[in-house]
């Protein structure tokens, strides 16, 4: 071990160091957090817009096959039977693939809701990931300066055993004093 304290030897200077790594892990912890949550509030925006985009869509095309509908209607009661029949199996037509359109754009927003549950899923995975290193740093780096100032207050202690003895009476005379009131 070196005799260069990586930490003043005076027991303040320990506590604000405890309290430095609580702080910064409540600092991670927050940040995590609030990625995750920046994470939920992006899925759930691009899903809202995704259902939005649906919706508008099959209204458009609701509104054309009307439209087209309509239109028939009109040509068919103007003609004779024969197109009237024409007509009609014409406006099934456009239902169907009016239909056809909306459950292929229902595909596409499911599929592409998919992807966007899973890139969710991924980013929330390595936000997590990432919290718990950092956290594992964290305690690793504040372990090793525990140990640091540990060995160095028993150094310490074995080269002033009577100041020790003499700082601990002190401490322990002014806790029991503030413990009493």
């Amino acid at each position: 071990m070196s005799n260069v304290s990586v930490f003043p030897r005076d027991a303040r200077n320990r506590e604000d160091l405890t309290n430095v790594a609580g702080d910064a892990a409540k600092d991670l912890k927050n940040a995590a957090r609030d990625g995750i949550k920046d994470v939920a509030g992006t899925v759930a925006a691009e899903a809202g817009d995704l259902k939005d985009h649906v919706v508008d869509s099959a209204n458009r095309i609701g509104d054309a096959a009307s439209r087209s509908a309509r239109d028939v209607k009109e040509v068919a009661s103007e003609r004779a039977e024969t197109v009237k029949d024409v007509a009609t199996e014409k406006a099934h037509g456009l239902r169907d693939a009016a239909r056809d359109k909306v459950d292929e754009l229902r595909h596409a927003a499911s599929d592409k809701l998919d992807d966007l549950r899973t890139a969710a899923k991924e980013k929330v995975q390595a936000v997590r990931e990432t919290a718990i290193d950092k956290a594992d740093e964290f305690r690793d780096a504040a372990r090793a300066r525990y140990q640091d100032a540990r060995e160095d207050a028993k150094d310490y202690v074995r080269a002033n055993p009577v100041g020790s003895i003499a700082a601990a009476l002190a401490a322990g005379f002014l806790i029991g004093r503030l413990m009493r009131r």
